[in-house]
């Protein structure tokens, strides 16, 4: 049984949450300081990555503006070659891309649950 779109993208914006709480008000040179929150941020972006790219091509096409392979690279990174996740990277991503991706993801699910009754 595979599980809903609305379900993975409500996966995501938990983990996209427990990053940003971990991580509001760094900057970027402090974020890549703190070994803890860089892992848990790692571990985070690999639960985006696990959710998101099992969300159905059909439904990615709704939202060609998602990086969707980047996604799941980053999360391919962290699982298969964990030593190369250069922690700048990851700061930028955690700094710059996850609220782009947090507003994107919901725009999706508004797509996806139509206008309001």
């Amino acid at each position: 049984m595979t599980r809903a779109a609305l379900d993975r993208l409500s996966d995501a914006r938990r983990a996209i949450d427990a990053i940003v709480d971990a991580a509001i008000g760094l900057e970027r040179d402090l974020f890549v300081s703190k070994g803890e929150i860089q892992h848990a941020a790692l571990d985070n972006l690999i639960l985006i990555g696990e959710t998101l790219g099992q969300v159905a091509p059909t439904t990615k096409a709704l939202a060609p503006d998602v990086r969707w392979r980047s996604i799941t690279g980053m999360r391919n990174v962290r699982v298969h070659a964990y030593r190369q996740a250069d922690p700048l990277v990851v700061g930028s991503v955690v700094i710059d891309e996850l609220p782009r991706l947090d507003r994107q993801r919901e725009a999706l699910i508004q797509d996806l649950q139509g206008p309001a009754a």
